[in-house]
């Protein structure tokens, strides 16, 4: 009951619900009359009452519909932003994979600037072949002064040779930079999102999200008009040195694109360009597929499932390097066996031996989920970074 503050000369009015009662001021009321008064007050009230009670069914009953349908429209918005972007990364695979099922032999090469990790240093200059058949038939070879690596794939096998026993990071970082396809392929376990708008040095670009593991996150970026891959980011660095990646200066082969200028940077710093050419693949001697003295041997298949870390243990802080206040970044080489214990390891980059001792303490430990080809476990190599950095 509110006033409602109008005023008269006989009476004075008091709103009940949306129906005023004038009261005589003048005049006391009886009992009899006041007990009419009061009865025909509280049948107004039960009826606002109830108008209030339908409005707020009505109310409940429109919010009920809204939360019931809310979450269809929002997992048809998901569905078909999923649809767009896994249209999107196979149009962008497709158009550059010379390596797909059916295109023409080729041999392409290249000349492959290495950046040190110091970069004090000069850089590294070595050379870049693939005489490629084939899917399950290729030879690649990789060379630097002071480090030769062939890999021949044949009758579902790989066969690698090196004069180390372990993959340098830099040349593991090159494996990545030279077979894009890796990245624009989505392994089980991980989910992909976009794509959105963004520009890089002028260009428009259709970018996509992959996520994994739960420390893994990279975009996958095409050139808006044409549809080919022109850059691939890590968004979170689970691994520290995973380099940006940029392709660029592409040519056509058969219905397809190969990228003639292929560059990793670490921040703004270039770390590793490829200038490489293509031409036709000559008439081939069968001898070039055959392996090469003491390789070591793996199965092997193309577009195989990337092994998945399934238990870590956290790595201890080495006290010298507490005291000191050091920071530091170590890469182990690893084989991931196909019982996901890890074998061969060998510090790829190193930190100081405290750190890289604290590392290998660790990660021998650790338990993946092997790689895959099909339904088959095979064994991989792989290079795990652990990073040390002091809070403030």
């Amino acid at each position: 009951m509110a006033d409602a503050g109008l005023s008269g000369s006989n009476c004075r009015c008091r709103v009940h619900g949306s129906n005023p009662s004038c009261v005589p001021s003048s005049k006391w009321l009886t009992r009899g009359a006041e007990r009419m008064v009061a009865m025909r007050n509280a049948r107004v009230q039960d009826s606002a009452r109830g108008d209030r009670l339908k409005l707020w069914f009505t109310r409940l009953f429109a919010v009920s519909l809204l939360t019931s349908v809310l979450p269809v429209v929002v997992q048809a918005k998901k569905q078909k932003s999923d649809e767009a972007a896994l249209q999107l990364l196979e149009q962008a695979r497709s158009r550059a994979d010379i390596r797909a099922s059916g295109s023409p032999p080729f041999h392409a090469r290249g000349k492959i600037e290495c950046s040190s990790f110091d970069p004090q240093k000069p850089p590294m200059i070595g050379s870049w072949t693939l005489l490629w058949q084939a899917p399950l038939q290729w030879r690649e070879e990789v060379s630097f002064p002071g480090f030769s690596q062939i890999r021949v794939a044949s009758g579902g096998k790989l066969r690698t040779y090196r004069n180390m026993p372990y993959e340098p990071l830099r040349v593991y970082q090159l494996s990545q930079l030279l077979d894009f396809r890796s990245h624009w392929i989505v392994s089980s376990g991980q989910t992909i999102s976009g794509p959105k708008q963004k520009k890089r040095n002028g260009v428009s670009m259709q970018c996509l999200e992959v996520k994994g593991e739960p420390n893994f996150r990279e975009e996958l970026c095409s050139d808006s008009a044409s549809l080919l891959p022109v850059w691939i980011a890590p968004v979170l660095l689970s691994a520290p040195s995973t380099p940006f990646v940029e392709y660029s200066s592409y040519v056509p082969w058969g219905d397809r694109q190969f990228p003639r200028l292929m560059r990793a940077y670490e921040g703004d710093r270039p770390v590793l360009t490829v200038q490489a050419e293509i031409e036709p693949a000559p008439a081939v001697d069968p001898t070039r597929f055959n392996p090469p003295p003491s390789a070591v041997e793996w199965d092997w298949c193309d577009n195989a499932d990337v092994p998945q870390k399934i238990g870590t243990m956290e790595p201890r802080y080495p006290e010298s390097a507490l005291r000191e206040r050091r920071q530091g970044l170590v890469s182990l080489y690893a084989v991931v066996r196909t019982d996901g214990t890890l074998g061969n390891l060998a510090v790829a980059h190193s930190a100081g031996p405290d750190f890289d001792s604290a590392t290998m303490e660790s990660v021998r430990q650790w338990r993946f989920r092997p790689a895959t080809c099909g339904s088959n476990p095979i064994v991989t190599e792989t290079i795990i970074e652990v990073s040390y950095t002091l809070r403030e």
